[in-house]
């Protein structure tokens, strides 16, 4: 899964690929250039600059191109602690670390009735 291209992250360093899903080192962004070369960027296991939009698009006439630039999505592990309540509702909380999900869960953060299902179950999440 992807997101359209931001120039703004790109800059920042955060992960780009291509329409096809190969990686994407960005090099520069040139505002003085053409609007479609003013993007200056690599992929990974070429030795030419590829040059596109502030967009991320390789070309102008819309017709979609495998170098079209994209975020990629980052994947990240989150722990959930599942909870069914007195009154028989499920509950999910989700911490950042797993420590800080079996510390809750430990300390008993439920209501009088209510149960653990599942403690510290790591989910992976894409962003």
């Amino acid at each position: 899964m992807t997101k359209p291209f931001n120039l703004e992250a790109a800059k920042r360093g955060d992960p780009v690929v291509t329409r096809e899903g190969l990686p994407v080192r960005f090099l520069a962004h040139e505002p003085t250039f053409l609007y479609t070369s003013r993007v200056l960027t690599v992929v990974k296991g070429r030795t030419n600059v590829l040059f596109t939009g502030e967009d991320g698009t390789y070309r102008t006439d819309k017709v979609k191109h495998p170098d079209d630039l994209y975020m990629a999505t980052v994947k990240r592990t989150v722990y959930v602690n599942v909870i069914r309540s007195a009154r028989g509702e499920l509950i999910a909380e989700v911490r950042e670390k797993e420590a800080e999900a079996h510390r809750v869960a430990l300390d008993g953060f439920m209501q009088e009735g209510s149960t653990y299902i599942a403690t510290a179950a790591p989910v992976e999440i894409e962003e």
